[in-house]
């Protein structure tokens, strides 16, 4: 199973940063910017060993593969990784000004628990907030 869960992550590791790199956002963020849906049976203690199993699985898919991965790559794949496991996850993406400069920054929720990011640098930034699913086919 963890050997499973290490391929799984890689994979989608690798084509989650090749179709953000490359190609279209639209197929990346599909699933992921709906409401959270119910856990369907997952008790929250089963929930949190599962979590962390994911977490150690993508933290090696990361640190195997040949790029840089940036937080909005790594937060997707987690939200997708624990979505498959009926595990409801909530993509955050926040901004902050620096400066003259905007930066912004990707994590992963959990029942208000921040997941693939400290909360304290998560705490810098104001989540945007989403008004409807987004249509890419302007």
């Amino acid at each position: 199973m963890r050997l499973f869960l290490l391929v799984h992550a890689y994979l989608l590791l690798l084509t989650v940063t090749l179709r953000l790199r490359f190609l279209s956002v639209q197929p990346v963020f599909g699933d992921i910017l709906s409401p959270e849906s119910r856990l369907d049976g997952t008790s929250p203690a089963n929930a949190m060993e599962t979590i962390e199993s994911a977490q150690r699985s993508l933290h090696l898919a990361e640190s195997l593969f040949p790029f840089r991965i940036r937080c909005l790559e790594r937060s997707v794949v987690l939200s997708r990784l624990l979505r498959r496991q009926r595990i409801p996850t909530k993509l955050q993406i926040g901004v902050k000004k620096s400066g003259q400069r905007l930066e912004a920054h990707a994590w992963v929720e959990y029942q208000g628990r921040t997941l693939s990011s400290s909360a304290a640098q998560c705490s810098e930034y104001q989540p945007l907030q989403a008004t409807r699913k987004p249509d890419y086919s302007r």
